[in-house]
C-alpha cells in the first residue's frame, strides 16, 4: 500500500474539493519471484541466469466530474509523483458511460492460495527447490541420451488488491511454483502448482514426455493421410477451447455481433453442442493453480457453467458488457486450470489408442490465431504428431488437420480421454489428416 498512499491521499483531497475524479477503481499487483533457466544443457548460464526480482503494476479507472473516464496502467516510479500522474490520466479521458463501473463492497470467497514454503523459494532464489528439479530434468536427458535440453524453474509470491471509491477493498495472496523443460527442441513437459513440486512427481511427468520426444524424432515411414481417428493431447485441447469457445462467449464479442453466438442463446433450451459436453469454471478450490478470489474489477470468483449439457449457460461478462447486455457480471478463467470439461466416462489413454487403432495423436498445432473463430473451421499445421498404428503409438508425422471444432463438439461419438498428470482431458474424434509437404 505504501506506493499508493500519495495517490490515495491526493484522490481523497481532490474528491472533497470537487476538482478530481468523482469515482475511481485501483487494482494493483505486487510480487517477488525467482527464476533460473537451462539453455542447451547449461544451467544458469549467461542466457538463463538465476534471477531474483520484485515488481509492482497498477490498473486504474477514473471517472471525472464531466462523466468521462480514464483507464490505463501505472508503475511505482510514476506514482511517486501523483499530481502529474493524475493530470496525464485526465488528458487521456474519453466518453464511455457504460465503462464507468465501480464495485460496491461485497463478500469475497475465502480461498487459500498461499504456501509459506513456496514463498520462501520465491524470495531465496529457489534455495531448496530449483536444484532438485533441474537434476531431475538433467537425469531424464541423460537416461534418454538426448543431446540437448532447455527449460526453466520459477517460484513467485504475489499479492493482488482492488480498491474502489465506493468502499470495496479486497486482497488476495498467492504463490506459484512452475517448471518447463523440453528436449531435442521437440517437446517436453510443463507444470505449475501453488506449492513446491516434489521431484518424484516431476520425474514421472518428464519421463512420460521423454517417450513422446523420442517417438517424434523417428518419422513414421508408411503413414497414409485420410479420414481417421484424431486424438488431441490436453494441451492442444486447451488451445482449441481458447481459440474457438472462450473467444466466442466473451461479452464484448457477443454485444458487437462478432461472436458465433447470440446473447439470447445463453440460458435457453437450445443445444449448440452435443448433450454430453459441459465446460465449467471452478475458481474456488483451495491451493488449486486455477483458483482466484476476484477479477481486476472486483467481481468475486464463483463456480459456474459456461456450457451445460450442450447448452450455453453463461457468457463471460465484465462490468461494462454486463451493463450493456442487462445481465449480472460473470468472471472468466485465469488460465486453463480454472476450467473443467466433462462428457461421459473418460477413456484411459491406452484404451483410447486401442479404440483408435489407426489414427494420430496430436501434441501441438500451429496457426490457430489465423483461423476464423466464429465459423469454427480450422486448417492448421500439426508438426508434432504421432501416428497410431494397431492401437499403439508409432513415429512422428508432419501433419495438417482440417475440420470444424464446433462440429467436433456436436458429434455424439466424441470421446474424452484421461491423460495421467493432466486435468484437461484429451478429445478423440474422427477428422481429416493430411501431410504437410513443406515441412
Amino acid at each position: 500500500m505504501n506506493a499508493l498512499e500519495p495517490l490515495l491521499d491526493l484522490l481523497s483531497r481532490r474528491r472533497r474539493a470537487g476538482s478530481g475524479p468523482i469515482d475511481w477503481r485501483l487494482f494493483w499487483t505486487s510480487w517477488e519471484n525467482s527464476h533460473v533457466g537451462v539453455r542447451d544443457r547449461q544451467r544458469a548460464g549467461v542466457h538463463a541466469p538465476l534471477t531474483l526480482g520484485r515488481g509492482f503494476a497498477l490498473d486504474y479507472l477514473f471517472q471525472w466530474e464531466d462523466g468521462r473516464i480514464s483507464t490505463g496502467a501505472g508503475e511505482k516510479i510514476a506514482l511517486a509523483e501523483p499530481e502529474p500522474f493524475l493530470e496525464l490520466a485526465r488528458q487521456a479521458a474519453y466518453a464511455d458511460p457504460d465503462g464507468a463501473n465501480f464495485a460496491d463492497p461485497t463478500d469475497m470467497p475465502d480461498t487459500p492460495l498461499f504456501s509459506d514454503q513456496a514463498a520462501v523459494e520465491a524470495r531465496s532464489g529457489g534455495g531448496t527447490l530449483f536444484a532438485p528439479l533441474l537434476a531431475v530434468a538433467e537425469g531424464r536427458a541423460s537416461a534418454w541420451e538426448f543431446a540437448t535440453w532447455s527449460g526453466s524453474v520459477a517460484a513467485s509470491a504475489t499479492e493482488r488488491d482492488v480498491l474502489t471509491s465506493r468502499g470495496l477493498a479486497a486482497s488476495a495472496s498467492s504463490t506459484s511454483v512452475s517448471y518447463s523443460f523440453w528436449y531435442e527442441g521437440r517437446a517436453g513437459d510443463g507444470h505449475i502448482r501453488r506449492v513446491p513440486i516434489a521431484p518424484p512427481e516431476a520425474e514421472r511427468r518428464i519421463e512420460r514426455a521423454c517417450d513422446l520426444v523420442r517417438r517424434l524424432g523417428t518419422p513414421e515411414p508408411l503413414f497414409q493421410p485420410g479420414t481417421m481417428p484424431v486424438l488431441l493431447h490436453p494441451r492442444v485441447v486447451e488451445s482449441f477451447l481458447s481459440a474457438y469457445l472462450l473467444a466466442n462467449i466473451q461479452g464484448e464479442r457477443i454485444f458487437h455481433g462478432q461472436s458465433a453466438f447470440r446473447i439470447d442463446q445463453f440460458g435457453s433450451a437450445e443445444r449448440v453442442f452435443g448433450e454430453s459436453f459441459s465446460m465449467t469454471l471452478e475458481p474456488s478450490l483451495p491451493m488449486d493453480p486455477g483458483s482466484f478470489v476476484f477479477t481486476v474489477e472486483g467481481v468475486p470468483a464463483r463456480p459456474l457453467a459456461y456450457v451445460e449439457a450442450g447448452r450455453l449457460a453463461h457468457p463471460i461478462l465484465d462490468l461494462k458488457y454486463a451493463r450493456r447486455l442487462g445481465r449480472d457480471p460473470v468472471p472468466g478463467p485465469v488460465s486453463a486450470d480454472s476450467l473443467r470439461l466433462s462428457g461421459g466416462t473418460p477413456l484411459g489413454d491406452e484404451e483410447a489408442l486401442r479404440n483408435a487403432r489407426r489414427g494420430v495423436l496430436v501434441l501441438s498445432v500451429l496457426g490457430l490465431h489465423t483461423q476464423d473463430p466464429t465459423r469454427g473451421d480450422f486448417s492448421i499445421s500439426a508438426p508434432q504428431t504421432l501416428a497410431i498404428e494397431g492401437g499403439v503409438l508409432g513415429g512422428g508425422v508432419k501433419a495438417v488437420l482440417t475440420g470444424n471444432f464446433f462440429e467436433v463438439l456436436r458429434d455424439p461419438r466424441l470421446g474424452f480421454v484421461a491423460f495421467e498428470g493432466f486435468r484437461t482431458p484429451g478429445l478423440l474424434f474422427t477428422g481429416s489428416v493430411g501431410i504437410d509437404s513443406e515441412r
